[in-house]
């Protein structure tokens, strides 16, 4: 079932996601999204060979086995965890940094985004302001 949902998605990628791309009227507003999204359809197509390559090569059962057994691995109920002071200060440390880092990357965000959008705003302005005929003109 997933050689051939692998083979599919190759096969989408290949042949259709290029005529999508090149004929989207939003790449001309937004060519570095498009620069983004070509590069990642290119990057998301190879690694997508390469693990056809070895689904093929490996055994699936075996690739079956070693996957269920890093999900039961991770769904390990909390209640069988021990909860001394060391578990729970990490714990309490690991979501410190996952907050730290989403916190950095929405000021990231939003650092670059609104003085782009002020930047797009008053470029569209005076666009419209040039674009216009002059009765006298």
């Amino acid at each position: 079932m997933t050689v051939p949902l692998l083979t599919g998605y190759i096969l989408a990628m290949l042949f259709l996601a290029p005529r999508l791309l090149r004929g989207a009227g939003w790449t001309r507003r937004a060519p570095r999204l498009g620069i983004g999204l070509w590069v990642a359809a290119c990057l998301s197509t190879v690694a997508a060979v390469c693990l056809l390559g070895a689904l093929l090569v490996v055994p699936l059962l075996t690739v079956g086995h070693a996957i269920m057994s890093l999900i039961m691995a991770c769904g390990i109920s909390p209640h069988h965890v021990s909860s001394t002071a060391v578990s729970l200060a990490m714990d309490a440390a690991g979501l410190g940094v996952m907050a730290i880092v989403a916190g950095r990357i929405l000021y990231a965000t939003a650092t670059v985004a609104l003085p782009q959008r002020r930047l797009r705003r008053r470029h569209a302005a005076v666009l419209r302001a040039l674009g216009r005929r002059h009765p006298t003109r």
